[in-house]
């Protein structure tokens, strides 16, 4: 902060506050950093004083500049009496936070007096300013801090975020602003996904999993938004980078349901086309799987799925399956593709998927579910699967299913088709016990 700041705010604390004039006003607005100190000092001076004829072209530019030139005999003043070393000091802009404290002051001012000082002090000592915020939030009073809430005033220090990312990282570890300081982990994700989402991925393991995944979602959508293509690039290097595990399957679906509303779905099935890593590639199928049931028109679908080969065009309906309950018709046409690829190793996998079991129960055609199970060849992958859609489709309509299975001829889908009736109507006896 420029040496205005000291001295001004200790005049500030003293001086009894009396009506701000227009005039006052405009310098509280354009002169910024000397705002808090200078600009309020000086209102209330001229408030004591009488007021100087000004034209018309003065006070535009009183008003309309924020340049180092708008009001320069009253900043030279005020900085020949101050030493540049108070300009550095944390304790400076502590008092001039605190002495807003119970002050009148128009919202839109005291919001640039906040974010000037708290862009400034964060860069001096961001934990200090931090812990400022946390501690002002909370009140409701006059002063108006809890109106502007804490992730807005938060978002204020990101030039102490950016100066030197890690070792802010290292204030969230050490706990140091107690239970908030899962709020301060928010922002800081915040302010480098934008400013740095590339150093991002060296602190994902030390988040939170529900709180990674929504950051790997983010770095998603920037993979495919940033500005620069060189961070995009460089994003989507680090995504498809990540190990094909069965701990990072939920991960990597969520990363594709990300990219999906950014990338059409013709340059996914391009994409999943060409030579990829193992993660890119669960990556584009989940895109793909969402792209079929939110963003492919009526008209496309599903024509950039059918490009596909057999497996891996079974695969991508398979794993669509999960978003039935979006559009039943489409998932009833996905079902059939998936079936018809000879992909069963993907049926199986989907079928283990818990929303597998819930379109099967709350499909509005149960009846149209029960004659595509009897399509599944007998297999040991397609057991589980034929069960599980008789016993969704009879906990719909028990009646009508019962008489479907029963005109079958013997043989596994007739007696897997009554053990699935004899296991629901179990089911029903005991809920209504």
């Amino acid at each position: 902060m420029r040496s205005v700041l000291s001295s001004a705010t200790l005049h500030f604390a003293k001086i009894p506050e009396p009506a701000m004039t227009s005039t006052a006003r405009k310098i509280l607005i354009c002169s910024h950093l000397a705002v808090l100190g200078l600009g309020v000092m000086l209102s209330l001076r001229v408030s004591q004083e009488p007021k100087p004829q000004v034209s018309s072209s003065d006070e535009m530019t009183a008003s309309g500049s924020s340049s180092e030139g708008s009001i320069p005999a009253q900043k030279q003043t005020v900085r020949d009496a101050l030493s540049v070393s108070d300009s550095n000091s944390s304790a400076v802009y502590a008092a001039a936070w605190d002495s807003l404290k119970g002050r009148f002051l128009p919202k839109q001012d005291r919001l640039l007096i906040e974010k000037t000082l708290l862009e400034e002090w964060s860069v001096i000592d961001l934990a200090s300013a931090v812990r400022a915020v946390f501690a002002e939030t909370t009140d409701q009073g006059p002063n108006g801090f809890g109106k502007v809430g804490i992730l807005t005033l938060l978002e204020c220090c990101a030039p102490g975020i950016q100066k030197d990312p890690l070792k802010a990282w290292k204030l969230i570890p050490s706990n140091a602003f107690g239970w908030e300081t899962v709020r301060f982990r928010s922002a800081w994700l915040s302010c480098m996904i934008e400013a740095n989402p590339v150093l991002v991925f060296s602190i994902l393991d030390e988040l939170p999993k529900h709180e990674r995944l929504a950051t790997l979602s983010r770095l998603a959508e920037a993979s495919c938004t940033a500005k620069n293509p060189t961070t995009r690039a460089a994003i989507w290097t680090q995504l498809s980078a990540l190990p094909d595990t069965p701990s990072e399957q939920e991960s990597l679906t969520r990363i594709g349901e990300s990219i999906c509303f950014y990338t059409a779905p013709e340059e996914l099935t391009a994409r999943l086309l060409d030579e990829n890593t193992p993660a890119a590639r669960k990556i584009y199928i989940s895109a793909m799987s969402l792209a079929l049931f939110e963003v492919m028109e009526d008209d496309e679908f599903p024509k950039p799925l059918l490009l596909l080969p057999a497996m891996l065009r079974g695969e991508v309906a398979a794993t669509s399956l999960k978003y039935g309950l979006v559009n039943e018709e489409r998932a009833l046409i996905l079902a059939t593709i998936a079936l018809d690829s000879g992909n069963l190793d993907a049926l199986q996998e989907a079928a283990a998927n818990p929303s597998f079991l819930e379109f099967t129960k709350e499909m509005k055609k149960p009846l149209a579910l029960v004659n595509w199970a009897l399509r599944l060849p007998e297999d040991p992958r397609t057991l589980g699967i034929y069960r599980q859609s008789i016993e969704g489709a009879a906990s719909k309509e028990y009646e009508t299913i019962q008489a479907k299975i029963r005109t079958l001829p013997p043989g596994w889908q007739r007696e897997q088709g009554l053990a699935a009736l004899a296991t629901v109507k179990e089911r029903n006896r005991a809920e209504d016990e």
